[in-house]
């Protein structure tokens, strides 16, 4: 199967910050230990107005997102996948904030 030119994915492995490159970028969470555990991620305010990606948890796990920048979650920072291999985070930023685009198998949960 051939890749959608400059959408390829970032892996996410480790707990820490992911950093958006580009106008576009996809993140798949696979961090796989022994026995698996959550991905605890945090996401910083975007670069630029247009910036978007795409989390997708690629284990299901109950993996967090913390994203102090988020407008549209009332006040709340944290987002929560529901532990199924698929469940995706879509987000857009505009005017300093990162506004969420879709939720599937995610909550905003704090």
């Amino acid at each position: 199967m051939s890749q959608v030119p400059n959408k390829g994915a970032t892996l996410v492995s480790a707990n820490g910050a992911i950093s958006p490159s580009g106008a576009y970028t996809l993140f798949v969470v696979t961090k796989v230990t022994s026995p698996q555990t959550i991905c605890a991620m945090t996401l910083a305010a975007p670069a630029a107005d247009g910036q978007e990606i795409d989390v997708v948890d690629g284990v299901g796990q109950d993996h967090t997102l913390t994203a102090t920048s988020l407008v549209n979650g009332g006040g709340k920072s944290l987002l929560t996948w529901g532990g199924t291999i698929g469940s995706t985070l879509g987000l857009i930023a505009y005017n300093g904030y990162w506004w969420v685009k879709s939720l599937q198998g995610v909550s905003i949960t704090s």
